[in-house]
């Protein structure tokens, strides 16, 4: 399988464009990775107002000497596109962790939170986040509970016993005098706390650096558009807010709590249904995906995809 290597740039949808131009070089069902190395001598420029595109696709050009060899043959069976949203055409995922910190309330002390601020900026630390990336709440938030059970001190809904994180011998390894902090809430309420937050952060979200050009450029040349997101339909309407040119350009959009969505990622129901609703083939669809469960999904719906990494991601 061919490959090529690319220079990180920290534009997420700078470097999607980039994998447009080079998606081709790879078979169906494979994927454009971006490693996670620092950029040292060149960096890629944005989205070139002139980019031109060959068989419906953009070929966005940068100063990192992007070349990838003549496939048109490949190129001219891809003729839709399809998002992932968050992180990848909204830059939502600081205020996403941002969401999930608060919504622990009183269940999380502010002595994991003040170390959470100086040691993460007031994020959740990578080895948590790598695995929710792309997953319904559903899935992601009994993760995050356990997590926070096991590193923060957070009680455990799961455990015996009513202090949560007590020991066989009811030690919950307290010292006297310190403060016993409530439960956490449930996964239903945690979800419900989450977007509440969440949705007051979004207000104010901004766009992925370029996303907005691309859709609009795609738009302009006819290509079929479509978000398939494991956002709910509420969450995606508040994050829209201030992005309608973007989003006029995408009519098409298939969120996490949709009927038509029997498993979210990484199954590949989502870009099946949104292939579906675009009447393409999906074998014919370029993803932009930045989360490993959101590529695995893509990919097990038979689409092109390209993984835009996310800064922190090592080479897994």
């Amino acid at each position: 399988m061919a490959r090529t290597a690319l220079r990180r740039t920290k534009s997420s949808i700078t470097r999607c464009c980039c994998a447009a131009a080079l998606v081709f070089s790879f078979a169906p069902r494979s994927t454009v990775a971006f490693p996670p190395a620092a950029i040292n001598d060149r960096t890629m420029r944005p989205l070139d107002p002139q980019a031109t595109v060959a068989n419906g696709v953009a070929d966005a050009r940068s100063s990192a000497a992007v070349t990838a060899p003549d496939s048109s043959a490949a190129a001219a069976k891809v003729k839709a596109v399809i998002f992932d949203l968050d992180g990848t055409l909204l830059d939502t995922e600081a205020l996403s962790d941002h969401a999930i910190l608060d919504a622990f309330g009183p269940s999380l002390s502010e002595k994991f939170r003040d170390e959470l601020r100086r040691t993460e900026n007031y994020r959740l630390p990578w080895d948590i986040k790598r695995r929710i990336l792309g997953l319904r709440g559903s899935e992601w938030i009994p993760m995050v509970l356990e997590y926070a059970a096991e590193h923060w001190g957070v009680r455990d809904l799961w455990s015996s016993g009513a202090g949560g994180n007590e020991d066989a011998d009811g030690n919950d390894g307290s010292s006297p005098g310190d403060l016993i902090l409530p439960p956490p809430p449930t996964v239903d309420e945690f979800w419900r706390l989450w977007e509440d937050r969440l949705s007051e952060l979004c207000v104010e979200v901004k766009e992925c650096p370029g996303a907005t050009d691309l859709c609009v450029r795609l738009s302009e040349l006819g290509v079929p558009l479509a978000i398939a997101t494991s956002s709910r339909a509420a969450a995606v309407e508040k994050k829209r807010i201030n992005h309608e040119r973007m989003f006029r350009c995408i009519p098409t959009i298939v969120c996490g709590d949709d009927p038509a969505i029997k498993k979210g990622k990484p199954a590949p129901d989502m870009y099946l249904e949104a292939a579906r609703r675009l009447n393409v083939d999906p074998s014919e669809c370029l993803v932009f995906e930045d989360a490993k469960s959101g590529v695995h999904s893509g990919k097990a719906a038979g689409c092109f995809v390209a993984a835009v990494a996310d800064p922190r991601m090592n080479k897994e």
